[in-house]
């Protein structure tokens, strides 16, 4: 985490830089993301091939460095390009981790992860979100953990013979650049709070999943009208749902050091190497569209940046580190708006 909020805004004053993009066209035909329990086995496979797909192409060279926090790997230019949309959450993430910025970053994140499965790999289909208030009472046994089919399986846990490395499903094989080359990592933690900083984890004994559960979407989706900072720092919170599912996962998915990286600094922001990540944060995108929709004159096109990002308006462009097409943050509030053209079954 970053040692000062002074260096924070720092690294978010950059993103006072107003838009000269051209108005987005017109959405006529959304396409519709879909809960991941309820795809057949040829969507499901589809997506897994696509996303192993993106981790067989070569490195962009036009990935280039734009915030480089404290810790951040080097730019491996011999990995992969998912390998490179991982980099651009590594040291795009802190700052996009800020306040009122979390929630556009990662929609226009995914969504740029979305659209190179389909550009580059022939995904057919759209990004699915993983509800895991289904899962929270029985985590460790989640479905999406059980299923270790080698094509439509995201795998289950690691072994912790193999530094929680996972063995199975479509994964298994799965490798990943950084903070060094490894296999993806998961490691069932259902009170992660204990080793962590007691200012930043108040609640030490906390279990997890008590953060996620239907009642907590519910408290984020109804509770905050007109307050989209209290929505977004609620779901952002360092004991919210966000993170905890993040904890609770372990591994990559936590920010964890494999034990042969040399020089790990955790928290770097490599939690996007576990596939799991995007379907995760499809779910975190769609209950901030819940929320939008459940007050749709108070809530829908509110945007708050905060105090330490109070530059950013809704016209600042988004840092993209040259991997994808930039656009303003007002361009994502609306997944119907033009530059985005999606819903939620």
């Amino acid at each position: 985490m970053f040692s000062s909020l002074s260096k924070l805004s720092a690294l978010v004053a950059v993103l006072g830089i107003a838009s000269t993009a051209d108005a987005s066209p017109t959405c006529t035909k959304p396409a519709v993301r879909k809960n991941w329990n309820t795809l057949s086995k040829p969507e499901k496979t589809d997506f897994l091939n696509s996303i192993k797909c993106l981790a067989k192409l070569p490195h962009n060279p036009a990935l280039k460095t734009t915030f480089n926090p404290e810790g951040l790997p080097k730019r491996n230019e011999s990995g992969s390009f998912y390998d490179d949309i991982i980099f651009m959450h590594m040291d795009i993430s802190p700052p996009m981790h800020t306040q009122g910025l979390f929630l556009p970053w990662h929609r226009w994140y995914i969504n740029a992860f979305e659209g190179a499965l389909k550009d580059k790999c022939g995904f057919k289909g759209t990004l699915p979100y993983w509800d895991w208030t289904k899962d929270a009472a029985d985590f460790e046994h989640a479905s999406v953990y059980m299923d270790d089919d080698e094509e439509s399986g995201f795998g289950g846990w690691g072994d912790p013979k193999q530094d929680f490395q996972i063995t199975t499903g479509a994964f298994k094989d799965f490798h990943v650049s950084y903070p060094n080359y490894h296999r993806v990592r998961r490691n069932f933690t259902l009170q992660p709070y204990f080793p962590l900083s007691r200012s930043e984890y108040p609640i030490a004994d906390l279990k997890a999943n008590e953060t996620f559960s239907a009642t907590e979407v519910q408290r984020m989706i109804g509770d905050f009208d007109g307050d989209y900072q209290a929505m977004s720092q609620y779901i952002d919170a360092e004991q919210g749902a966000r993170w905890a599912v993040h904890l609770i996962a372990g591994g990559d998915f936590a920010d964890a050091c494999p034990t042969n990286a040399v020089g790990c600094t955790p928290d770097t922001k490599w939690s996007a190497n576990d596939p799991l990540f995007w379907i995760h944060h499809a779910f975190l995108d769609k209950i901030w569209s819940d929320w939008q929709n459940h007050n749709v004159k108070d809530n829908f096109n509110t945007f708050a940046p905060g105090a330490t990002a109070k530059n950013t308006t809704k016209s600042s462009m988004m840092v993209s580190d040259g991997m994808f097409e930039a656009t303003t943050f007002g361009n994502v509030i609306d997944t119907k708006g033009g530059f985005l053209c999606y819903t939620y079954e």
